[in-house]
Formats: structure tokens, C-alpha cells, sequence
């Protein structure tokens, strides 16, 4: 029986039978490499070189991952982008939470921050801001006298409109702030609501409008 490399990489696998194994061990103790003359310990450097050789095709190989382990890792990922993804655009009133903030009977103005936005609540007012599960303000709701101000660096937008139980007017509005702008709103017996930025008012608001919120925001 020939020696051949398929047969010694079986051998190390422990695959042969009776008759391979027996021709393995016998070439193994009498190889002499091309009829050379092998000293004990120049063998057992020749066999040890072999079996590094086969080696390192059979016991220390890693077996690659399969193809669906990757598959699955690639598709769980996705699902977890698009769960987050969901969240926050599916219904911020399912997952967020309301904010009251009542100064209908209050002689000072309510200070609060939710997120990146800071609401200034004017006495005789009250404002309703709905947050989303990321805990930013989306929507708000008011009557009397609102200012809301943005530090965030990207611009932020959200709805702000009447609809608390004390205001019967009915007014909406989808706004859009940059970082250090502040939006004014009020409701107004004669205008129903009056709206506009700091930026507007001093680019030349119309009188009768910039008076009224000038005098109720005490600008």
C-alpha cells in the first residue's frame, strides 16, 4: 500500500481501518528518507515535522461559521433598527406621557425643560405637553401665555396648538425652531391667537400684534 498524504491526514483523523493503519504505523517506523541512514532522535524530528504538517490541515483547522449564523445575526440587527424606528414614528400618545402644567390661579411664571425645549407658562395659562418615548416634547397644548425655547443643536420641530379644557379657541400650528430661538404664543379675545418668534417681532411684527405680546410676555 502507497504512503500518501490522504492516507496520513485520515491516519491523523483516526479514520482508517485495520489494513490503512497498519501500513501508516509500519512506514512510520522504518521511513528513512531516500535511503538515508535516520539517527533516534533525527526520526522523531521527521515524524514530529509530519504531524505538524497534517496537523495544522485536520486538528488546529477552525471551521468557518456558517452562512445562516450570519444570516440570523444580520436579520436580528435589522429588526431591532426597525422596532426603534417603529416606536418613534408609530404614536408618540402609545408610548410617550402628558405633562400639565396649571397657572391658571398662579402670580408667577412656570419654568419647565422637557428634553431640548424650555416652556415658560405665564400666569392665568396652562399648557399640555405631550413627550414621546424618547422623552422629547412633540405636542403641546395651551391657553393663556406660552414661550418655548429650543437648545437643541438640530432643529426642532413640533406641534403646538389650543385644546386644554379652560380655551375654546381653536388654533394649530406645526413649528420649527433653531437652538436660542424662542416661540411666542397667546390667545387673545380679540385676535383669538396671536404667534410669532423673538426674531419676528423685532424684524418688524405688525404693531397691534407685537404690542399685545410684548406686554404679555413682559419683553
Amino acid at each position: 500500500m502507497f504512503i500518501t498524504s490522504d492516507l496520513l491526514e485520515k491516519y491523523a483523523k483516526n479514520e482508517c481501518n485495520a489494513a490503512e493503519k497498519a501500513s501508516v504505523e509500519h512506514w512510520l517506523r522504518v521511513i528513512d528518507l531516500e535511503n538515508e541512514i535516520i539517527v533516534s532522535p533525527q526520526r522523531l524530528g521527521v515524524k514530529e515535522e509530519i504531524w505538524n504538517s497534517i496537523a495544522a490541515k485536520t486538528i488546529n483547522a477552525k471551521p468557518k461559521m456558517p452562512n445562516r449564523f450570519l444570516y440570523t445575526a444580520l436579520t436580528t440587527a435589522a429588526c431591532v433598527v426597525f422596532g426603534i424606528i417603529s416606536l418613534h414614528y408609530y404614536n408618540s400618545s402609545t408610548f410617550g406621557s402628558q405633562i400639565l402644567v396649571n397657572n391658571i390661579h398662579g402670580q408667577q411664571i412656570k419654568r419647565i425643560n422637557i428634553g431640548n425645549l424650555s416652556f415658560l407658562v405665564e400666569p392665568g395659562s396652562q399648557c399640555n405637553i405631550s413627550t414621546d418615548f424618547l422623552g422629547q416634547a412633540n405636542d403641546i397644548k395651551f391657553c393663556g401665555a406660552v414661550s418655548v425655547t429650543s437648545d437643541s443643536a438640530a432643529v426642532r420641530e413640533f406641534n403646538i396648538g389650543t385644546g386644554t379644557s379652560d380655551c375654546t379657541d381653536t388654533y394649530q400650528d406645526r413649528v420649527k425652531l433653531r437652538k436660542g430661538q424662542t416661540y411666542l404664543a397667546m390667545t387673545d379675545d380679540e385676535y383669538n391667537v396671536i404667534t410669532a418668534t423673538k426674531e419676528e417681532i423685532a424684524e418688524g411684527l405688525p404693531r397691534v400684534f407685537s404690542a399685545r405680546l410684548s406686554e404679555r410676555f413682559d419683553l
